[in-house]
């Protein structure tokens, strides 16, 4: 897989370069009070060799085809705004997006703009007929972004990830290509 940069004019998702560790990880540190309620990985001791750790690992997944981890970029500033996944499964033809912000971003519809572009990168270029979402049963702003996108909750997976220590339940919601409009 070569790799992927998807932009719409105003973000731009790519792969962070190894260069670009020290930016991320200030992004994750100013946003940790918010991510480390949903978000396992970010820890209150993110740094930057845990972002380079990172790097190495989105560039892994995207080289072996299982996944495509990447930066969510301001296009005109060129500020590194957040994270955007995609997790393959190639033989089942499924994917599975996940997101974060920079919490001085929330609520401006950057997650929900990203996911819309990598999603439809999923289904039109990688041939997906199915991506899913998955988000902590208290995660409202998760559950509002899916259903932006037209996902539909489709079930409950209890005790699905552990968060602040304790195993959380968590909505699952799924498209399919034919039901996605973007």
């Amino acid at each position: 897989m070569r790799p992927v940069e998807i932009s719409d004019g105003e973000l731009l998702l790519r792969r962070a370069r190894m260069s670009e560790a020290r930016q991320l990880m200030r992004a994750v540190q100013a946003s940790q009070p918010e991510l480390v309620r949903f978000l396992p990985w970010a820890t209150p001791d993110y740094d930057v060799d845990a972002a380079r750790a990172f790097l190495e690992f989105a560039r892994d997944e995207e080289r072996q085809e299982r996944g495509l981890h990447l930066s969510i970029f301001e296009q005109e500033s060129g500020e590194l705004v957040g994270g955007m996944g995609l997790m393959l499964r190639p033989v089942l033809g499924h994917g599975e997006v996940g997101y974060w912000t920079h919490s001085d971003r929330a609520g401006r519809g950057i997650a929900t703009q990203a996911a819309g572009l990598i999603m439809d990168h999923g289904f039109r270029q990688l041939g997906l007929r199915r991506i899913t979402l998955v988000c902590d049963l208290r995660n409202r702003a998760s559950r509002r972004i899916a259903e932006k996108l037209g996902m539909r909750r489709e079930g409950r997976l209890r005790e699905y990830l552990v968060s602040e220590g304790r195993a959380r339940d968590h909505w699952l919601y799924a498209i399919l290509k034919r039901e996605f409009k973007h």
